[in-house]
């Protein structure tokens, strides 16, 4: 036990691990990026918070909004849609979107309005919610932003879903954070504990048949 928590918490080890799923995605806000009809930016970003000025409680994710409201602003699409599920569990359940388009608003990030896939339990409900809407409105192309952590699982269930999605990844993990010292850190466990949830993620969505 004490030679894995030095293997995976003290090395660059898990970094390495991690980069193996985050380097395919590695583009940023280039040129290369079609203009699209949306730009669909998936849930995980925030939770609720009693007592904070703005409202919501800005979580690790929360790159995938800013990204999100940045593709629009540089005229990379044409409207911005949030997925998400439940920004805490106190009832009646308050989703992400109702907690952060509040604030887009008052800083005036958008000049058009902001839609929403409603309240999901997780990627593949995003996916088909997406769809859904994507016939209902006609979007041909979407840009879909989430963490490049989790862009594979994501990519594999919209795709399953019949979407062809362009992949725009944020929040990347995989820069070292910290010599080799063998003595484990929280952040590398952590980070451990996120690598290990997408593989059990991708594996369980394939035995599903939710994924390819």
């Amino acid at each position: 036990m004490v030679l894995l928590l030095s293997a995976f918490g003290g090395t660059t080890l898990t970094e390495q691990l991690v980069r193996t799923l985050e380097e395919p995605y590695y583009l940023g806000l280039s040129e290369e990026i079609a203009v699209s009809d949306v730009v669909l930016v998936l849930g995980g970003h925030a939770s609720s918070a009693e007592g904070e000025p703005h409202g919501f409680d800005a979580g690790a994710a929360f790159d995938r909004v800013l990204t999100g409201i940045e593709l629009v602003r540089s005229g990379k699409g044409e409207r911005l849609c949030l997925g998400g599920g439940a920004a805490g569990s106190s009832q009646p359940l308050v989703s992400e979107f109702e907690l952060i388009t509040p604030w887009i608003e008052r800083w005036e990030l958008l000049d058009l309005p902001v839609e929403h896939l409603g309240l999901c339990q997780d990627t593949r409900e995003e996916a088909l919610r997406a769809k859904k809407m994507a016939d209902e409105q006609g979007w041909d192309r979407v840009l879909l932003v989430t963490s490049a952590l989790h862009m594979r699982r994501a990519e594999a269930v919209f795709k399953k879903s019949g979407l062809d999605v362009q992949t725009v990844a944020c929040d990347f993990q995989s820069k070292p954070t910290g010599p080799n010292v063998l003595i484990p850190s929280s952040g590398r466990l952590y980070l451990l504990r996120a690598f290990l949830h997408e593989i059990v993620g991708v594996f369980s969505y394939r035995i599903r048949g939710w994924i390819d």
